[in-house]
């Protein structure tokens, strides 16, 4: 897959912590992802679309069979699933990045006494430490809804990417559905909806406070449309 350079947007989102005197502002020009891949046994092959827009550089990534049930009738290996998101991020000379933000749309249908949890983990390929930021949401039923969940997370939670150079990132989501016959739960994610990666230059102190304004809508004529799931 091709280069995508990403710009501040609705589904990617840069923002990059003040040059001091001298030196040079990030190019973001020069920030760019590519080979972005997913695998995973709730995510086969075809069943999840990579929305990108050349134009507009604009990045979403929408999953069809990303659930995880949990009910009489239904096959046990079906209350735990999960699909991880594998991408090189290009980084300018001089600069990490770290992920500061991370949204997921879906939906859960739990009966009464029932619950599922989704965890989300992120992390760098090669870390020799193997830090990975995990966050979890559990519901708990009865409930039937449709949900958003937008986390931005703490400067305990924060992990700083190599300095430079090309960068690979991964992002699991994975999901557990927990019930007892002949109560049912369900949860479902539709779609990687928001990502913030926040910058500077790698001969400064780490940033603590990367809190965000809420990033306002993009212009109609940049937004991206996912299609349903079929």
């Amino acid at each position: 897959m091709r280069a995508i350079p990403m710009i501040a947007c609705w589904w990617v989102c840069i923002q990059a912590a003040g040059a001091a005197q001298g030196q040079t502002p990030l190019d973001t020009a020069e920030i760019f992802v590519e080979d972005v891949t997913y695998s995973g046994n709730g995510c086969p092959s075809g069943s999840a679309r990579i929305s990108m827009s050349q134009e507009h550089m604009l990045f979403a990534l929408a999953y069809d069979e990303l659930m995880a049930m949990k009910g009489p009738d239904i096959d046990r290996t079906r209350r735990r699933k999960s699909c991880t998101l594998n991408m090189l991020v290009h980084a300018p000379q001089g600069y990490s990045f770290a992920i500061t933000e991370l949204g997921t749309e879906g939906s859960v249908d739990l009966d009464p006494g029932t619950s599922v949890d989704q965890s989300i983990a992120l992390w760098f390929s090669g870390d020799p430490f193997d830090m990975r930021v995990i966050f979890r949401s559990d519901f708990y039923g009865p409930v039937h809804e449709n949900y958003t969940d937008r986390r931005v997370f703490g400067v305990e939670s924060i992990r700083w990417s190599p300095c430079g150079g090309t960068v690979p990132v991964n992002i699991q989501v994975s999901l557990k559905a927990v019930a007892t016959d002949p109560a049912r739960a369900a949860i479902s994610v539709d779609r990687l909806s928001h990502f913030v990666m926040h910058w500077q230059r790698c001969d400064t102190p780490p940033v603590t406070d990367v809190t965000q304004p809420e990033p306002p809508a993009p212009p109609t004529p940049a937004s991206i449309e996912l299609p349903p799931a079929p």
